[in-house]
């Protein structure tokens, strides 16, 4: 079980970096699938593109007769990710490392989760001082928060 921004989460792969928890229930659970994610009855939604065109992500949606809802987010060339209630599955390419698996759930998938359930999820980073006071530096991706951290 893993500390996942204010909750936990059970997952099936290594989060190397993310706290351990142990004990208890938790918010949601992650698993790797096997092959490509099925995409028959979704509706695409949204598309997001780099300046130069290229797509990265694309978010799809399905209801299913008993009223679930499923949403696909397709990172091409390296993931799909299904997310189904309280469970995420995950279903990498053929090239897609597993580091790059991992930041793409930690950074980009379970954010999208909380968000959809009403939580503040913000870009961030934060450094705590030695006299125990924390800086934090919020903003777009890439304005160098995570740069400015290491430092």
């Amino acid at each position: 079980m893993y500390r996942l921004f204010d909750g936990a989460g059970a997952c099936d792969f290594p989060l190397t970096g993310v706290p351990e928890v142990h004990g208890g229930a938790g918010d949601i659970t992650v698993t790797r699938g096997q092959g490509a994610a099925a995409e028959a009855g979704y509706d695409w939604l949204h598309s997001w593109r780099e300046k130069d065109g290229e797509l990265v992500l694309s978010c799809a949606h399905r209801c299913q007769q008993d009223g679930t809802s499923h949403y696909l987010l397709r990172f091409p060339d390296l993931a799909d990710f299904v997310i189904t209630g309280n469970s995420v599955t995950c279903h990498p390419g053929a090239q897609c490392r597993e580091d790059s698996l991992r930041h793409l759930l930690l950074d980009q998938v379970i954010p999208r989760l909380w968000a959809h359930r009403g939580h503040l999820v913000l870009h961030a980073s934060a450094v705590q001082l030695p006299d125990g006071k924390v800086i934090a530096c919020l903003g777009e991706s890439g304005w160098g928060k995570s740069t400015l951290a290491a430092a």
